[in-house]
């Protein structure tokens, strides 16, 4: 247990402790800073640990401060608190005031309710510590590349190479029935191909996905009529 530690689980609770360890900046009069800290506190927190034995001098220092300005405080309030971090000796001239052990498993929740008791008695607020921040995380947007191609286009591309291969051999088949020969007969059936691609394109632009599958047929429809126009041409 460290006085540094006790500081920060009472920051995080919501509280504003002082520690010139983590409060004095550089350049700054310590003396003159830690006294101006105590005169602005509302409870004095004298912090008993064995490693605060060989700090005598100065323990002893900050107590004599705080006995001061305990003295301009009202009779019966809480302003001096000692802590015991470890089992160890309480100074003498802070005995005359209940203290802590926060070493103890109910120590941290005695000493919060010694803080909020003094707050009440001077008017405070302590202000509940913030909520930790969720960051939402950011989906990536797919590209078209990433984009996986849906069921419905699938179906489509398939109908519409099937459709152009089908529209091909029909208007070679009409051709030939008709007499043409085979180059007739490619003829009609490059008209059907033909139509069936401007049909669907247009189809699509009109109509989307759903649009292509209209104009697929209507533009198969027309583009037998385009090769039987054009055989007929050259027939005669």
């Amino acid at each position: 247990m460290t006085a540094t530690a006790l500081y920060d689980r009472l920051h995080q609770d919501g509280f504003q402790p002082w520690m010139d360890k983590k409060d004095l900046l550089p350049g700054q009069e310590w003396e003159h800073e830690i006294k101006r800290a105590g005169r602005n506190a509302h409870a004095f927190l004298v912090c008993v640990s064995h490693h605060s034995a060989t700090r005598a001098g100065f323990i002893n220092r900050e107590i004599r401060f705080a006995l001061d300005v305990v003295e301009e405080q009202p009779e019966g309030t809480i302003f001096i608190i000692p802590v015991r971090l470890e089992d160890t000796a309480v100074p003498e001239r802070v005995q005359r005031w209940h203290w802590c052990n926060y070493f103890e498993e109910e120590g941290y929740d005695l000493l919060v309710r010694a803080l909020r008791k003094r707050a009440e008695q001077v008017g405070a607020v302590i202000e509940p510590p913030p909520l930790p921040r969720q960051e939402t995380p950011i989906q990536p947007i797919p590209t078209e590349q990433e984009a996986p191609p849906s069921q419905t286009s699938i179906v489509h591309t398939i109908l519409f190479v099937v459709g152009m291969f089908v529209a091909g051999a029909i208007g070679m088949k009409i051709g030939l029935f008709i007499g043409g020969g085979w180059i007739i007969g490619m003829v009609f059936g490059f008209g059907g191909v033909v139509g069936l691609f401007i049909g669907g394109y247009i189809g699509m632009l009109i109509g989307g996905e759903d649009g292509m599958g209209i104009g697929v047929v209507i533009g198969a429809y027309f583009g037998w009529l385009i090769g039987v126009v054009i055989g007929e041409k050259l027939l005669r």
